[in-house]
């Protein structure tokens, strides 16, 4: 019994790991329990010839991010980071499950936040006088209160679909 208890926490504990895909609508925003928010919206759709594979719908996309939520979300370097790229420490990941990819346009992003830099105060006492330098030091990324990140895409989808799009919290 006590070994059938450990195996159903195991299982649980990895299914609430997981991270939750979220189907998207156009213009209808979606806000996960973190507060940050994303929606996207069609700027253009017209209809392309791609080669001699057919006519297909081409839509141009943006994506809005925002922290909508109670506190900042930030991720600060602890030093054991294989890298400090903003790649590294996404936001969201956002997929289109019907982008062809063709013409070298877009399937899925991952949205990145901007450096997060903190001030380094330096003071050092040259002839009797007091000098002061500050320095910008980046030490992580964030998305602060209801601040936005937008992002354009290109998706080519079979043609008189529209754009079906996922997204998932990191």
């Amino acid at each position: 019994m006590k070994h059938l208890f450990l195996i159903l926490l195991a299982i649980f504990a990895v299914q609430a790991g997981k991270a939750q895909v979220i189907d998207l609508v156009e213009n209808v925003p979606h806000t996960f329990p973190s507060g940050i928010t994303v929606m996207y919206t069609i700027r253009n759709s017209t209809q392309r010839e791609v080669g001699k594979k057919g006519e297909f719908s081409r839509h141009e996309v943006t994506f809005t991010t925002s922290n909508d939520g109670a506190c900042d979300w930030i991720r600060v370097f602890t030093g054991n980071e294989r890298s400090t790229a903003a790649r590294e420490f996404p936001i969201v990941r956002i997929d289109c499950n019907n982008a062809t990819g063709m013409r070298m346009t877009s399937k899925g992003d991952d949205i990145e936040p901007r450096e997060f830099n903190a001030v380094q105060v330096q003071r050092t006492t040259v002839n009797g006088k007091v000098q002061e330098t500050r320095t910008n030091v980046h030490v992580g990324y964030a998305l602060m209160r209801n601040e936005r990140i937008q992002r354009d895409y290109i998706y080519i989808v079979p043609l008189n679909e529209k754009p079906k799009v996922q997204v998932r919290a990191y």
